[in-house]
């Protein structure tokens, strides 16, 4: 029987640490965008037959479910 041995090369971790970072970043990118999007546009279409303080706390707590 054989036994294979997995050798981690220096760019296999380092693509594997910048894979990480890259896909972290646009996550975190994706949540403020769409935070800025809820402060800003969403409770208007989303929920327009609310208060402006109401439908800012019902888009904001939808951000927040997501998060």
């Amino acid at each position: 029987m054989t036994t294979v041995k997995n050798e981690r090369t220096t760019s296999d971790l380092i693509r594997a640490a910048v894979s990480g970072w890259l896909g972290t970043a646009l996550e975190f990118m994706d949540f403020q965008l769409y935070s800025l999007g809820a402060a800003l546009v969403f409770h208007e279409i989303f929920f327009p037959e609310q208060s402006a303080a109401m439908a800012l706390i019902l888009a904001m707590g939808t951000y927040g479910a997501g998060y």
